[in-house]
């Protein structure tokens, strides 16, 4: 079937996961983002199984970012297609999708357990070999923000910093059509103004078709200094002579605390206790951001700077990379701080640090980021009783809070604002609300209808439609 000038959405269609957006000329194919899909693992693996079996063609990939849910299934591409996005995007997936794929070997016996259990006959096997994610690493092509980049005689394209994560990038594509040339901004996860590692995102100029992120689309956040909250839990620890365990994310979050925990120790806020950093895929994540603080906030990172210190190293931080340190560390009866992945608690050394000290009423478990149904982090967080980990139960009798107010994803009141910012500096023809549960992506349009935005401009994508340009 002859192509079209048309956006096809793949993915993160009413749900907040594995997005892939195709944008077609009369010519070629291009791929914005092509990430995994995450949640309950069974589900999950028969919706990223498609794209194993059916992996998409096309002339090129941009990455915005390297979460996985945007870069995740990059390994199962066919042959060479060359893959975009800035140096540290490239940095940070070097270490993220081999460790990617580890975890996806080890979950193929519990999800034939799980399709045992509910009577289905599949064939479990990892989305990709190792060999492929290497083979994939070698088709990174890194670009700096702010360049024009030229792919075929219709593509081209520039970066800008979404101010997300490190190195995490809004895409616009340029697409010459025989009438005009159609400019289409991607956003990919967005930032916002009250970022603790990042920048504001700047504004698009000179766009027609916005594609923007609902994540947050039906929530405000929260107004809590998070500073005085990790303090106060800290304290909490520190007087009841246990630990706080902090289950957090590699990217982004585990850096987030450790910039906290620096100032107050610089401050003489924090009490004699070590803080144990137990990650590996977060020590590498933390060596590529100390190369990058010209990339980081500015004001966070100059304060640190101005006094002369690395921003991610202080004395009372350890580094944990051995096993047996870990398991010496988690049953021990020394008070101290633990960061240590995964935040949603579902692997990780979290899980050794959970398991030997969640039944002591001395111990506080400090969450900083979402946890979502059915994750263990859920389950301690609100379940007062007892929870299941690797088949076995454990007494809750810790002490657990939620920080909200980390996240780096724009809230409800910053899309539209950001929209009508973009709204009032371009021409815009269509908005395409993505990577939001349905009542989030909605909600966002409600919003804009409310502010007079025409209803026929705002797509609520549907997943494998195509809409013309």
């Amino acid at each position: 079937m002859e192509n079209t000038n048309s956006i096809t959405f793949k993915g993160a269609c009413e749900e907040v996961t594995g997005i892939k957006i195709e944008i077609s000329s009369y010519k070629d194919k291009i791929l914005l983002d092509y990430g995994l899909v995450q949640g309950h693992r069974d589900v999950a693996y028969l919706k990223n199984k498609e794209f194993k079996d059916n992996p998409l063609d096309v002339k090129a990939v941009i990455l915005s970012h390297s979460h996985l849910d945007h870069s995740g299934l990059l390994p199962s591409l066919n042959g060479n297609t060359p893959i975009f996005c800035t140096t540290p995007t490239y940095e940070l997936c070097k270490h993220m999708l081999p460790d990617s794929q580890k975890v996806m070997t080890k979950d193929v016996e519990v999800i034939k357990r799980m399709f045992k259990r509910k009577h289905k006959k599949e064939i479990v096997e990892p989305l990709y070999s190792i060999e492929q994610v290497y083979n994939s690493l070698h088709n990174f092509k890194t670009v700096p923000y702010d360049m024009q980049i030229g792919l075929t005689e219709e593509f081209s394209f520039k970066l800008y910093d979404s101010c997300h994560i490190l190195g995490s990038a809004s895409v616009q594509v340029d697409l010459k059509t025989k009438k005009d040339i159609k400019k289409i901004f991607y956003t990919s996860d967005l930032g916002h103004d009250k970022s603790l590692l990042s920048d504001e995102p700047k504004t698009p100029l000179d766009i027609t078709h916005l594609i923007i992120e609902t994540t947050y689309g039906n929530k405000k956040r929260a107004k809590v200094d998070v500073n005085q909250r990790l303090l106060e839990n800290v304290m909490k620890a520190y007087k009841r002579k246990g630990k706080l365990i902090i289950p957090a994310f590699s990217v982004q979050r585990m850096q987030s605390i450790l910039l906290l925990l620096h100032k107050m120790y610089r401050e003489n806020a924090l009490p004699n206790m070590n803080v144990y950093l137990d990650s590996p895929l977060g020590l590498k994540v933390t060596h590529i951001y100390s190369k990058h603080l010209d990339k980081l906030n500015k004001d966070i990172i100059g304060y640190f700077e101005r006094q002369g210190f690395d921003p991610f190293n202080f004395p009372a931080l350890k580094f944990i990379d051995d096993p047996k340190q870990t398991e010496a560390i988690s049953k021990s009866d020394e008070s101290c701080i633990i960061i240590s992945a995964a935040g949603m608690c579902e692997g990780g050394n979290v899980r050794t640090y959970l398991k030997d000290n969640i039944h002591k009423k001395e111990t506080v478990v400090c969450f900083v980021g979402y946890n979502a149904d059915n994750t263990l982090g859920r389950r301690i967080y609100e379940s007062g009783g007892e929870v299941s980990i690797d088949g076995a139960k454990y007494r809750v009798r810790c002490a657990t809070d939620y920080i909200e107010g980390f996240s780096a994803h724009a809230d409800i009141d910053y899309l539209l604002c950001y929209i009508d910012s973009v709204n009032d500096n371009n021409e815009l023809q269509k908005i395409y609300l993505v990577h939001g549960e349905r009542e989030s992506s909605i909600n966002v349009r409600n919003e804009l209808i409310k502010k007079g935005y025409p209803d026929s401009m705002l797509i609520i994508p549907e997943t494998n439609k195509s809409y013309k340009l």
